[in-house]
């Protein structure tokens, strides 16, 4: 009778009403803490995956590194074949090197060199842009030809920037390369664009015309036949 007397008072029914509230509190807390020690856990856990991932980059960069200051024999065929390529179209040798960025990863530095290998601004200009590309592409076509490796190139407009001399020059270039190590190459051009040889504009040899585009009013030499 006491104890339930007890109750009933207010003060101590506020009381037992604010502890079970205390008492929900604190089992909520532990269950919280439980939750962040299993987190802990797991932090730890992938903190070791990523620290054996970042030592496997690390290891994978460092042969990276050796493998470019060593070189090959297959790169210096590469940089030969690019440096001639250059030479022979617009009469300066190119110069093809490869450094690591900052990231670890290969990068590939192709420039234009005078007549004393003295590395000139040219290769910025947009005149040798697409040349420099072009060449690139061939030597590792070239280069390449007895391994699985693509057998074909894609280039668009690498004349225009030519003057007709350097033009007749890529264009021997390309069938020369082509017929011998039988890469098939895909030159887009406009009609302008092909050099005047004797007279008459440039004739490609062994060369099948996929295409020929105008702007008829008709509509018959664009691509698909309609003008978008």
């Amino acid at each position: 009778m006491e104890i339930m007397k007890i109750l009933r008072e207010k003060d101590s029914f506020q009381k037992f009403k604010k502890y079970q509230y205390d008492l929900i509190e604190i089992e909520k807390e532990i269950e919280r803490l439980k939750v962040q020690l299993e987190n802990i856990d797991v932090v730890k856990v992938q903190k070791i995956e990523l620290d054996n991932i970042i030592k496997d980059i690390n290891e994978v960069k460092e042969k990276i590194e050796l493998e470019v200051k060593k070189s090959n024999e297959l790169y210096k065929s590469i940089r030969k074949d690019y440096y001639n390529f250059l030479k022979r179209i617009i009469f300066k040798p190119g110069i093809l090197s490869i450094t690591n960025n900052k990231k670890g990863n290969v990068e590939f530095k192709a420039e234009i060199a005078n007549d004393n290998n003295e590395l000139t601004s040219e290769d910025k200009g947009f005149s040798y842009k697409k040349i420099l590309c072009a060449c690139f592409d061939i030597a590792l076509s070239k280069n390449y030809n007895d391994k699985s490796f693509f057998r074909f190139i894609y280039h668009d407009g690498c004349l225009e920037s030519l003057d007709p001399r350097k033009r007749v020059k890529y264009l021997e270039l390309i069938e020369e390369i082509c017929d011998k190590y039988d890469i098939q190459y895909i030159l887009t051009v406009l009609d302008s664009d092909i050099p005047i040889v004797g007279g008459e504009k440039y004739s490609f040899k062994n060369v099948n015309l996929a295409v020929e585009l105008s702007d008829e009013d008709n509509d018959t030499g664009r691509l698909f036949g309609i003008a978008f």
